[in-house]
C-alpha cells in the first residue's frame, strides 16, 4: 500500500513533461545552433511562404516532417522548429530569435499561451 501511495505522490508532483522537454533541448542544441548558423550564413533558404525544408540529417528537428519556419525582419532572424503540431495555431516547439527578445504576438500566427526562456536567443513555446 504504501509503495503504491508513494508512486502516486511521484507521478502527481513530478513535473515529468518538462523533465523530458529540457532533457530534448539539451541533448539537441548544437544540431538546433548548427541548422541557425546554416540559415543566417544563407546555406538553408526559405520558399515563398518562409518554411524551410531540413537536410535529411536535421529533419528530426522538427515534427512539421523536417521543417521549420523562417521570418525575417530588418537584421532580425526569427526560427521555429515543431515539437508538436496538432492544428494551424496549436503547436509547441523552440523559437530562435537573433535579437533575444521573447516572442511577439502572431510571431508564426502564434497565440502565446506559454514561453518559458530556454537559453539565450531560445525559447519554448506554447500556442493556443
Amino acid at each position: 500500500m504504501a509503495i503504491n501511495v508513494g508512486t502516486l505522490i511521484i507521478v502527481q508532483l513530478v513535473p515529468f513533461t518538462d523533465l523530458w522537454e529540457t532533457m530534448r533541448f539539451q541533448w539537441r542544441i548544437s544540431h538546433y545552433e548548427a541548422v541557425t548558423q546554416m540559415v543566417e550564413a544563407g546555406e538553408l533558404l526559405p520558399n515563398e511562404n518562409g518554411i524551410i525544408t531540413l537536410p535529411e540529417r536535421y529533419r528530426y528537428l522538427s515534427a512539421d516532417n523536417g521543417r521549420i519556419w523562417l521570418q525575417s525582419e530588418g537584421e532580425t532572424t526569427t526560427l521555429f522548429f515543431f515539437a508538436e503540431r496538432n492544428a494551424p495555431r496549436n503547436f509547441s516547439g523552440y523559437l530562435y530569435r537573433s535579437d533575444n527578445t521573447p516572442p511577439q504576438l502572431g510571431d508564426f500566427m502564434g497565440r502565446w499561451r506559454y514561453m518559458t526562456q530556454k537559453r539565450p536567443n531560445w525559447c519554448f513555446c506554447i500556442s493556443e
